[in-house]
């Protein structure tokens, strides 16, 4: 796996890998409050939230409301169509950092580290396209590093490219 030694645990204790040295940037995150449809897109996350708390078996609709509201965001406040484009705009912006840091220091802190970390436990993700070609290939257990390595030896396309 390419950053394989770059893998931290930062002071929240969340796993890291430390990115790429990236140039800061700063998005007009205003420029969403001046879309057209704005509202539909804050219509789409609103009604996510209210089904957060969906059984198993009724997630697939918030996870959806979400993404759309967030894709639409994205695009919107970085001028970025594609979904990695836009993603890495955002990871770069210095006011969201700041911000995010700041949550995860404050007493909601510790949920969203709990959830980052169940979600890390997934990692990596295979791209569903180059998998389902052979259904029938599957890792042998379902740890991060069995699951990194299968991908690797089958040539299936994960996220986050670091996730060792």
């Amino acid at each position: 796996m390419p950053c394989q030694d770059a893998m931290e645990v930062n002071s929240w204790g969340l796993p890291w890998v430390t990115p790429p040295r990236w140039n800061l940037v700063h998005l007009d995150l205003h420029r969403f409050d001046y879309l057209r449809n704005s509202n539909v897109v804050r219509h789409w996350f609103q009604r996510a939230w209210q089904m957060r708390e969906a059984p198993l078996e009724d997630c697939f609709e918030p996870f959806i409301f979400t993404w759309i509201a967030l894709n639409a965001w994205g695009e919107c406040v970085t001028e970025q169509e594609n979904d990695a484009d836009w993603v890495r705009s955002v990871a770069q912006d210095q006011t969201l950092g700041n911000s995010f840091t700041v949550h995860l220091g404050g007493p909601t802190g510790q949920g969203a580290r709990t959830i980052a970390n169940r979600f890390r436990a997934y990692w990596p993700i295979p791209r569903v396209q180059a998998w389902r070609k052979d259904r029938s290939r599957r890792p042998e257990t379902k740890s991060v590093h069995d699951r990194a390595r299968f991908f690797a030896q089958h040539h299936i396309q994960c996220e986050p490219k670091c996730a060792l």
